[in-house]
């Protein structure tokens, strides 16, 4: 036997408590939302259409440009590439004057990245400063910077009775 299904309207004329009930079967159902899916498909069924007309114009409106058009178009692309490299090529360039810089002032390469500057008075200011800096610092704890600490003498040119001697003066 079908499933049976119950739909429930009021009339707002009808007294309370009166209910009009219409029972619909399950075929019922069935033809109702196929109905309406069939008109939904409807809606849509030359999209597919509409797609393969579109890619046939885009087709169409390139083949009609002309060679002058073609050419520009790829003259611009090639600007933009080496446009591009130009700005990758001026940032190597900076970062290789960085790394020589930094190695003539006697700093770590790996510091490249913590200087600034964009042209080579820039970044030797900016490493003058940070040599400053460090001077400072060391200064502060008795260091220098790049040697032995202030007052150490020099242990690869003791013998082994001036380095005795220097530690009793220590202890």
């Amino acid at each position: 036997m079908a499933e049976e299904v119950k739909k429930v309207t009021e009339n707002p004329t009808q007294k309370e408590g009166e209910n009009q009930e219409k029972l619909f079967k399950q075929e019922e159902v069935n033809r109702i939302i196929a109905e309406r899916l069939a008109r939904e498909q409807e809606k849509y069924k030359d999209y597919e259409e509409l797609k393969k007309a579109k890619t046939k114009l885009d087709e169409l409106e390139n083949a009609n440009k002309t060679e002058l058009e073609k050419a520009r178009a790829e003259t611009d692309q090639f600007k933009k590439l080496a446009e591009q490299k130009e700005v990758e090529k001026k940032q190597v360039l900076i970062e290789n004057l960085k790394l020589s810089l930094l190695d003539q002032a006697g700093l770590p390469k790996s510091w490249a990245k913590r200087i600034l500057g964009q042209t080579e008075n820039e970044i030797k200011a900016d490493i003058e400063e940070l040599k400053k800096l460090l001077q400072e610092k060391a200064q502060n704890v008795g260091l220098t910077v790049g040697g032995e600490p202030k007052g150490m003498p020099d242990f690869d040119k003791m013998s082994q009775a001036e380095y005795e001697e220097w530690r009793k003066k220590k202890k």
